[in-house]
């Protein structure tokens, strides 16, 4: 029987075949080539060398992608985690009746504390009397329309509309008054 030499160099900077693969390669096709002596055997020994690479670059795209979707699934941990991490920093306790009187009841007590030492508990909650004074003497919306809305109408004389000048005497509206105050000047009360 012949000795077949077959080798694979593992050094070629063009391979794609991981390192740890090449002692099965060669394993397998001398199993074939010692199966096939006699024969003609360059086509079988390529069809189970293409075969077994085949092989090889499916599972090692397969790897790629778990290794892939593993990275994806931690990355996408690390982000809930944060994100719940930040969710607990935000939450509080609840309000409840009973927590609310608790609250109530050392709030009451520190109020007390305060009072009997002198100090100004309604100012230490943020209330500044002086800004709400001023506050009070600040316009509403209201007041403030009204008021452009009298700035606006200033300057016209009566029976002027936006700059028109309407003349009373052409609806008689002059003659009407005339009339009116003459009959309430001969009105006598008694």
């Amino acid at each position: 029987m012949p000795e077949i030499a077959i080798s694979l160099a593992p050094n070629s900077p063009r391979s794609t075949i991981p390192k740890d693969q090449y002692p099965e390669l060669l394993a397998k096709l001398n199993e074939a080539a010692e199966e096939n002596l006699g024969i003609a055997m360059i086509f079988t020994l390529a069809s189970i060398l293409k075969e077994m690479l085949e092989e090889i670059l499916i599972s090692a795209e397969t790897k790629d992608k778990e290794a892939a979707q593993l990275a994806e699934e931690q990355e996408r941990q690390r982000v809930q985690e944060e994100l719940e991490t930040e969710i607990r920093s935000i939450r509080r306790t609840p309000v409840t009746y009973e927590l609310f009187l608790e609250w109530k009841a050392k709030f009451d007590a520190w109020k007390a504390e305060q009072k009997r030492q002198g100090n100004d508990v309604e100012n230490v909650r943020g209330r500044n009397k002086e800004k709400e004074k001023r506050d009070e003497s600040r316009l509403t919306g209201r007041q403030v329309f009204e008021r452009m809305k009298a700035e606006a109408n200033e300057g016209f004389e009566e029976g002027e509309e936006d700059g028109l000048n309407i003349d009373p005497q052409e609806d008689g509206e002059e003659q009407q008054t005339e009339e009116v105050t003459a009959k309430m000047a001969n009105v006598e009360i008694s």
